[in-house]
């Protein structure tokens, strides 16, 4: 079977908690948007100082190659190449090359490759032939200025690249003129822009893929290629911005452009770290505002829910103290709901205490009119009854079953009259028990003889459960009266031919008494007022003997009289009922 659904409860704490946070998230959130609004806004401004930062790179590298450029065009116009006069032009290219930081070398060489001229090296040293032929080609062709791949130089044992102009006269290629710049020194022209922290680093690649110079770790990274990644993203733009590893395997925000007269990439990058900290401050920052708040906001509702509770326990105290008929301690509270609540069940209090006179006087007016009642039906009843009495004597022949019927009806009525004078007794608290120990099967046997005629007429079986004597501090009379109420009881209330079961058993110091019929039972309805005055079940179709609903109610007033309880308990209709007494033995009650 599918369990049923019960509604689940939350503390006023946990409402009030939930609230807070509901409150702070809407705030949290968009505080949060904002950062990373903030935050997305400086990660454009680094991509601008990037983009920025590489184009002007690229514009340095095209100042210094095309100045290089432009000094040695300059000095192929010499006369002395005109006359060849190479001493000379070996001196005046000496002079040259002191005024140029970036140059390490001026080299004249002829158009097959051969040098002629090489201002580091000695005049009688041999000098090397063959080198950047392929640059040479292009030169020869083109008859343009070229810039040489990065190697290392055979005179000077550094990393550079040369820059080749061509000697022209008459139309004719004569010589190639050639300056070379290290690494070294085009890095330390990289490390000039001061707008840059040393946290940026910058580079420069060839149209070969090659890095030329780079202002971090130069010696280590110099003459490698670029990343794939980086290289496929510069051979399909001209510039821009992205986030990679670098070739140390940090992470970086970098930015590159092309130079337009040298085609190389200027590149500058700067660690992924430093752009972020910003975000993660702020992320930081946000966290721990949130987590405070929460904590305030937590703590807030701690000590207002505890507050509150307290009130709203104290009232609810208080509520059910009012239908005990205890006096009332409402809270002094500085919440007005609370306070109209107090106020509202002042005058519940009030109500109920004036209803409670009201109906006090309302029984002790029905115990007046019952007293009187029993005492206005009972002389007319005794004198009946003796007058009965003298006709059976004096005329024994005449009417006998006519007598007979106005005997049984007058014992009835008597019957019914003693019950009215002893519940008045019992409300008045004016029946007074002759206490003694007593063996408790002993009433028992008196209730079993008062109801043996009632179990004989209806054909009932009457089983007895009784164990070793079970002796009470009490009025034999009155518990005898005690069980012939029950027994009657269940002998009216169970069809003819019915089962009843009257069992006694000691557990610890109270001894049990449990009445048990298969009789017509006690509707869930009538169940809380079995007990009360003048309250009965339905009457059954077969039921000769009537009732005015006082037999119960005059056992739970005896039973309590001699300190014991009882208790009602049925299935429901037609599933039979049980009554069980529960009274103190007389080790408990001496």
């Amino acid at each position: 079977m599918p369990r049923s659904w019960a509604p689940r409860y939350l503390s006023l704490r946990t409402h009030l908690l939930i609230l807070v946070v509901g409150m702070l998230l809407p705030v949290l959130t968009v505080a949060a948007l904002l950062v990373v609004r903030v935050v997305d806004d400086n990660r454009a401004a680094v991509q601008s100082e990037l983009i920025a930062a590489a184009r002007a790179q690229a514009a340095t590298i095209d100042r210094e190659l095309s100045g290089t450029v432009q000094a040695l065009t300059a000095l192929a116009q010499s006369d002395h190449l005109s006359h060849a006069a190479l001493t000379d032009f070996r001196a005046q290219a000496s002079r040259i090359l002191a005024g140029q930081p970036m140059w390490a070398d001026v080299i004249l060489s002829s158009p097959g490759g051969q040098q002629v001229i090489d201002t580091v090296a000695e005049r009688e040293d041999p000098l090397p032939t063959g080198a950047d032929s392929a640059a040479f080609a292009n030169l020869i062709a083109n008859r343009q200025p070229t810039i040489g791949n990065l190697r290392e130089g055979r005179i000077i044992k550094q990393l550079g690249f040369p820059v080749h102009v061509p000697v022209i006269r008459n139309g004719q290629v004569i010589y190639v003129l050639s300056a070379l710049i290290t690494s070294a020194a085009f890095s330390d022209v990289l490390r000039r822009d001061a707008r840059l922290s040393d946290e940026w680093v910058r580079g420069v690649v060839d149209a070969d893929g090659i890095v030329v110079a780079r202002s971090r770790d130069a010696n280590r990274y110099v003459g490698q290629r670029g990343t794939p990644e980086f290289l496929a993203r510069y051979a399909k733009n001209d510039e821009g911005v992205y986030r990679d590893v670098a070739l140390d395997g940090t992470a970086v925000y970098g930015a590159f452009s092309r130079a337009p007269y040298s085609r190389w990439i200027g590149g500058v990058a700067v660690p992924a770290s430093i752009v972020d900290a910003a975000f993660n401050q702020s992320i930081a920052a946000l966290t721990a505002i949130g987590v405070v708040l929460l904590g305030l906001g937590g703590v807030a509702a701690f000590v207002i829910s505890r507050r509150i509770t307290g009130d709203i326990s104290a009232v609810a105290d208080a509520a059910q103290a009012l239908p005990r008929g205890e006096s009332l301690r409402l809270p002094a509270s500085a919440m007005r709901e609370v306070n109209q609540l107090c106020t509202a069940l002042g005058r519940s209090k009030e109500l109920l205490d004036a209803r409670e006179r009201e109906r006090n006087d309302e029984d002790r007016a029905k115990d007046h009119f019952l007293a009187m009642l029993g005492h206005e039906l009972r002389n007319p009843l005794a004198s009946a009854t003796t007058a009965l009495e003298l006709v059976r004597r004096r005329y024994a022949a005449l009417a006998t079953r006519e007598l007979e019927v106005i005997d049984r009806q007058m014992a009835h009525m008597t019957r019914l009259v003693d019950d009215l004078l002893d519940v008045s007794r019992l409300r008045r608290h004016a029946i007074a028990l002759k206490r003694e120990v007593v063996d408790l099967r002993e009433a028992i046997d008196r209730a079993v003889e008062m109801t043996a005629p009632l179990y004989s007429e209806r054909r009932h079986t009457l089983e007895l459960r009784l164990g070793a004597p079970m002796f009470v501090l009490g009025d034999v009379v009155r518990m005898a009266q005690v069980f012939a109420n029950l027994l009657s009881n269940a002998a009216k209330y169970t069809q003819p031919g019915g089962r009843v079961t009257l069992s006694a058993r000691v557990e610890n110091d109270t001894i049990v008494i449990e009445c048990r019929d298969n009789g017509i039972g006690i509707d869930s309805d009538l169940m809380p007022r079995v007990f009360d005055l003048f309250v009965q079940g339905e009457p059954d179709f077969n039921r000769h003997e009537g009732g005015l609903g006082l037999g119960l109610s005059l056992v739970r007033a005896l039973v309590e009289q001699h300190g014991g309880s009882v208790e009602a308990h049925s299935e429901g209709a037609g599933r039979g009922s049980t009554f069980i007494i529960r009274l103190p033995s007389s080790r408990a009650a001496v």
